[in-house]
């Protein structure tokens, strides 16, 4: 990936923080980094948080000696920060996170839109063949909506007499964690077709894949039907409009 003034960022200094970090003996920089954070599944693609913890790991290793890999990351550590910090606006879910900092955010906010409109005007400057290491046209489309309506709701909602807000309220995790669930059935690299999309989307309305682990808080004795033919004969079927809503929603729900 090419950023302004002809950085680069690698995605292989992930890879080589993770073999350096596995190497050491007793404590390390970044504990928690993983190979799910470097090579995520099609589920893991869609978590944000694997994706801010490295930045101050990596600056640390890129000054030590035997550490050559990661001499030449300063580009893909400014990267992460710049993206740890946006996260970290768009995230903000408690009031003690806002409270007292709310123009900061917005102010961090409004340099990651300047941030982005100054970063694609370089690469429109690049060779044809040079220009597809830059964000993807939907990525990139949807994170300057994502930026500027962030932007615009808090300056509203602040006008109009709220004391802080909440951006991480605006996201969509619920959705985002769906979308995990079906690319991760689908295989193939997470990528369902829009038929293969509609097929387990039906499957995921009507059955539970869903089975919690060991020594959870909740049961479950694996998949079970939500929905079973059966029970749908052994009624009988209402003569109004009124009392076949009331039955339908009696077979959906039972």
């Amino acid at each position: 990936m090419m950023l302004p003034q002809g950085q680069e960022v690698f995605h292989c200094h992930y890879k080589d923080l993770l073999d350096y970090e596995e190497e050491q003996a007793g404590l390390r920089a970044v504990p928690k980094l993983t190979k799910a954070h470097i090579f995520p599944n099609a589920f893991q693609k869609m978590s944000v948080k694997l994706a801010v913890q490295a930045t101050s790991a990596m600056e640390f290793y890129s000054e030590q000696e035997d550490c050559k890999k990661l001499h030449g990351s300063a580009a893909t550590s400014e990267f992460t920060r710049t993206l740890n910090k946006l996260f970290d606006c768009l995230n903000s879910r408690r009031p003690d996170h806002v409270r007292f900092n709310e123009a900061q955010h917005i102010a961090v906010l409004k340099d990651s839109i300047a941030w982005l409109d100054n970063w694609e005007k370089y690469i429109q400057t690049l060779p044809t063949q040079r220009r597809v290491c830059f964000l993807s046209k939907q990525t990139c489309g949807a994170l300057r909506i994502t930026l500027h309506s962030s932007v615009a709701l808090i300056e509203s909602l602040l006008s109009s007499g709220f004391h802080y807000v909440l951006v991480g309220n605006f996201g969509q995790d619920p959705l985002e964690r769906f979308f995990g669930i079906v690319r991760h059935v689908a295989g193939d690299g997470g990528q369902p077709t829009v038929q293969h999309f509609l097929f387990i989307y039906g499957m995921l309305s009507v059955n539970n894949l869903v089975r919690p682990p060991k020594r959870a808080s909740v049961e479950g004795d694996g998949p079970q039907l939500l929905l079973k033919l059966q029970g749908l004969f052994d009624k009988k079927k209402p003569a109004s409009s009124q009392e076949q809503f009331h039955y339908t929603n009696d077979q959906i729900t039972n």
